[in-house]
């Protein structure tokens, strides 16, 4: 506080007659006090956080160390700047340095506040669930963009110091016109990463993250993912290679760059590279195609005519599949042809019990609607069911079974799942209702002949074998 009263006081003193050098020498000294106290209360905040550790038993951090010397540097640096300032009666450097730190700290101190509103957020547990989520979606955006817009201005300032007052690269008389057009092409790069910023996370909240497959699930990774879900992605790309692509462009146009042959390059190299890559431009068009005709979705199992699985990833050329047992197909767009999708809509799984030939065929039909229905009440169950469990009809009649085909229509996505449960309480109402299974017993009946005279012929011919098969005693020489 003391050295900055006397800084102020520097020219009352000069206009009271006090000598040139005199007032240097009094500024130097008291910058010099100034750098010192600095320099002073650093190590004591140092030390005073040192010990609080200390006493706190807490694990030893070189964080503290680090900051230390950082705030040690800048202050010999602003000291020097101003010593220097003071011989040659020139403080743009100093001026261009104090700005750049007091920018530079105010977002220091704006970034911390808000990282700590979001750790606090973040950790009250009775808070509004949808304004937690916004803020706590919100704030690190907010606060990347304040670091870039405080590197901008930092940059700016910089530049009119050096480029104008220290290299003479630029002329003074036309600095203005030179700041006007970086503030611009700043300005512009600061609203291209903030649009891309708020892009990608809106499309990363929407997309969300798909589950990851099961290996032990014979089932999809889970819900299919919606159109819009599907599309993101691809959009997001489209739109950040917009952004990008203008921002460059806008920026290079407000610094006086002529775009005009840069966008004529520009389109005679997209022009050869279609013409060299045309696999390439084929996988692209026809991956359009397939997703304007909405063929398929993330999370969909699809059968390609060569490969099956469950759609992981759309990109701009290529398509991932992930199969039931685990492994990965990219399969490029242009090797597609038929898509067959069985998860689509609805599904109906037939499938075929074999019963007792002289079995009650009414009966099995009413145990079977008994179960659709009791199926059809199931909390876990119902959500699924489109159409109930019922029985068909009589799908053959065999030599040894009576075949009965059943039915049911379902969400796709858990088809298998329900064919099992269905297969499980089936077994056990036939059970309990009498309904035997067909039996594997083959039934073999003699020309002629009593049970025992079989019987007899039977266990004689067993005791032959026997005879034949026993190991043969060694004979004495």
């Amino acid at each position: 506080f003391i050295g900055v009263i006397v800084i102020e006081l520097a020219p009352v003193y000069l206009a009271a007659g006090l000598p040139i050098p005199a007032g240097q020498f009094v500024v130097f000294a008291t910058g010099v006090l100034i750098a010192l106290g600095g320099i002073i209360g650093s190590s004591r905040l140092y030390q005073h956080h040192k010990v609080a550790r200390a006493a706190e038993d807490a694990p030893r951090s070189t964080g503290p160390a680090i900051w230390l010397g950082i705030a040690i540097f800048f202050v010999v640096l602003l000291w020097a700047t101003w010593s220097g300032g003071i011989l040659f009666l020139d403080f743009a450097i100093y001026h261009s340095l104090a700005w750049s730190l007091v920018i530079a700290g105010l977002t220091f101190i704006v970034d911390r506040v808000m990282g700590l509103s979001e750790r606090a957020i973040a950790e009250i547990p009775e808070t509004d669930d949808r304004r937690a989520g916004f803020l706590l979606r919100w704030l690190p955006v907010l606060r990347r963009a304040i670091r870039v817009g405080a590197a901008f201005a930092i940059i700016v300032i910089l530049a009119e110091v050096w480029l104008v007052s220290q290299l003479d690269l630029v002329p003074a008389e036309r600095w203005t016109d030179v700041r006007h057009s970086l503030i611009t092409a700043a300005v512009t790069l600061f609203v291209g990463y903030v649009v891309w910023t708020i892009v990608h996370r809106w499309t990363e909240r929407r997309i969300g993250l798909q589950g990851a497959l099961d290996p032990d699930s014979e089932e999809a990774a889970g819900k299919p993912a919606s159109r819009l879900t599907t599309l993101l992605p691809l959009f997001r790309i489209l739109l950040g290679i917009s952004i990008l692509v203008m921002t460059v462009l806008i920026t290079l146009s407000q610094l006086g760059v002529d775009i005009g042959p840069l966008v004529a390059g520009a389109g005679i190299f997209g022009l050869a590279l279609s013409f060299g890559s045309q696999a390439l431009v084929k996988d692209i068009v026809s991956g359009i195609f397939f997703i304007a005709d909405d063929a398929f979705r993330v999370g969909e199992y699809i059968d390609t005519g060569k490969l099956k699985g469950t759609v992981e990833k759309i990109s701009l050329r290529s398509l991932r599949l992930r199969h039931q047992n685990g492994q990965i197909h990219t399969v490029p767009y242009g090797e597609l042809s038929a898509i067959t999708n069985f998860s689509r809509d609805w599904a109906t799984m037939k499938f075929n019990i074999r019963l007792a030939r002289d079995t009650d065929l009414e009966k099995v039909r009413k145990t079977i609607k008994q179960v659709g229905l009791a199926m059809m009440e199931e909390p876990e169950l119902k959500p699924e069911f489109l159409q109930p469990l019922k029985m068909q009809g009589v799908a053959d009649i065999a030599d040894t079974a009576l075949v009965i085909r059943c039915k049911f229509t379902v969400r796709p996505v858990k088809l298998t799942w329900v064919q099992r449960e269905s297969l499980k309480r089936l077994h056990k109402a036939f059970a309990e209702k009498g309904i035997a299974f067909a039996s594997g017993t083959v039934t073999v009946q003699s020309a002629g002949g009593s049970v025992e005279a079989a019987a007899a012929a039977a266990a004689a011919t067993a005791l032959q074998r026997a005879a034949l098969d026993a190991p043969t005693a060694p004979q004495p020489t």
